[in-house]
């Protein structure tokens, strides 16, 4: 999702921003939009609306949800059930929505198990990384060191939300 990012060349607002990020779009080429902010999602459709290219909305065309053993996907095209991704965190089933919700809209794949595949054993170096090297092996028995390189509000507002659900031991933050 759009955020305070780059605001010395993007703009200092989230709706300049996802213009500037709008801009990538292209005519009669579909897009796939995740979970946005009210101001970034009205300036993606009204770009898209102006290129004519086709907009695909979670939320509005289709919809991921957390399951017990995973996720679910649903769109007019139906409905899939995938394992849980591999990457932590609830904003990675956006992002596979997004995923999926692109291929369908493209008509160059359709989602299956080479896709099934990689959500579940996908890796993101320094998103969300667990560590388990020398430094790693520096701490007490029963640590963990965890690695999330994001540089935005957005990115540590995710962290944050993973982060609460970690209730088992002391989280420390640096």
């Amino acid at each position: 999702s759009i955020s305070l990012d780059h605001k010395e060349l993007l703009g200092e607002t989230v709706g300049l921003i996802a213009a500037e990020k709008a801009g990538i779009m292209k005519p009669g080429v579909p897009v796939a939009i995740g979970a946005q902010p009210e101001e970034a999602l009205s300036v993606l459709l009204a770009k898209a609306r102006e290129v004519g290219a086709p907009a695909s909305v979670r939320d509005r065309d289709w919809t991921v949800t957390a399951t017990a053993g995973g996720f679910r996907f649903e769109d007019s095209a139906g409905t899939l059930t995938l394992p849980a991704p591999s990457l932590p965190g609830l904003h990675q089933l956006d992002n596979a929505g997004i995923a999926i919700a692109a291929l369908r809209a493209s008509g160059l794949a359709v989602p299956g198990t080479a896709f099934a595949s990689g959500v579940a054993t996908a890796e993101w170096p320094a998103r969300m990384q667990r560590l388990r090297g020398h430094l790693a092996a520096m701490l007490p028995p029963d640590w963990e060191l965890w690695l999330d390189g994001g540089h935005n509000p957005g990115a540590g507002e995710a962290v944050a939300a993973h982060l609460a659900g970690w209730r088992d031991r002391p989280v420390h933050v640096l």
